[in-house]
């Protein structure tokens, strides 16, 4: 058994003799015998730290935009806490989720020009009734246009569920990753962000935040593509029919967007004031439901 350098020492004053090279040599050895690594590296399987990435984010998704002072502010000023475009918000999607999505928004376009179509077929089945014509023609006529509405009715009652499905299950997986992003930021943020925020607003923030996220790239949006579809297949039509009733018609269309605009300023507005306080409504009672524990805790509810 080879002795240490203490040892060594010991044994030299004993004997009178002390060899400097041999303490060299075993120093040397001693260094690379107890040489530890800088980093120990342990490996995990990749379904592991998926699973507890789900896991964290369900906990830890919290602090979601600005303060409850800041949401008040720029809610009292008309504009959002946290504006992002419909670019970045699709961006975050997989490919196969976008190509759901508009899928989805295609479906929704098909069913907003069709459905003005059968407001213009109403008339011409009130004028398959008419008193001079026989009783076969007009069983005839009615019957076809019966037929030619059932089958528009057929075509948008499948593309009304194939966009209401594609655009909730494409919304749905995009908010997945949108959650994981999320969250992903938080991890890089600086000690000093979390001092910053209120933790107890998490869930409510995060969940109605998101919620809104999957309503505005999904059934929303979808809603609003159908309109556009149904603004231009009836302003088509109604020029097809007859262009001199249509023509006044389409000058009220700027007096419409800008009523529309208010409309929507006004609703984003009180949409921030009433997520800001819901979320401070969330956070005192979080605060309250833990100070009732700690009572209870010390046995002093009395």
């Amino acid at each position: 058994m080879p002795l240490s350098n203490s040892a060594k020492l010991t044994q030299g004053a004993n004997t009178g003799g002390l060899n400097l090279a041999d303490l060299g040599e075993d120093d040397e050895n001693e260094e690379e015998e107890l040489q530890i690594p800088d980093e120990i590296e342990v490996e995990v399987p990749a379904e592991e730290r998926y699973k507890v990435l789900l896991r964290q984010v369900d906990m830890q998704l919290n602090t979601f935009g600005a303060s409850a002072e800041s949401g008040a502010a720029a809610g009292k000023a008309g504009v959002s806490a946290t504006q992002v475009d419909m670019k970045t918000l699709i961006s975050l999607a997989t490919p196969n989720e976008r190509c759901m999505l508009l899928t989805g928004w295609i479906f929704s376009a098909l069913t907003g020009f069709v459905i003005p179509s059968f407001i213009f077929m109403l008339g011409p089945v009130f004028d398959a009734f008419n008193p001079n014509a026989s009783k076969e023609e007009s069983l005839k006529q009615v019957g076809m246009l019966v037929a030619l509405m059932g089958g528009l009715a057929l075509f948008v009652w499948i593309a009304a569920y194939m966009s209401f499905y594609l655009q909730q299950k494409g919304a749905t997986r995009a908010v997945r990753h949108i959650r994981r992003a999320y969250f992903e930021s938080v991890l890089r943020q600086e000690s000093a962000w979390f001092d910053q925020v209120s933790y107890s607003q998490l869930a409510t923030n995060v969940a109605a935040d998101c919620s809104q996220i999957e309503q505005g790239i999904g059934q929303k949006f979808g809603a609003l593509v159908q309109a556009y579809g149904m603004s231009i297949s009836g302003m088509f039509l109604a020029f097809l029919k007859g262009w001199s009733l249509a023509l006044p018609m389409l000058l009220l269309v700027p007096i419409l967007s800008c009523g529309l605009k208010i409309f929507i300023k006004n609703i984003t507005a009180k949409f921030v004031i009433s997520a800001t306080a819901f979320a401070a409504a969330a956070a005192a009672c979080d605060e309250a439901m833990s100070a009732i524990r700690i009572v209870v805790a010390f046995g002093m509810e009395q």
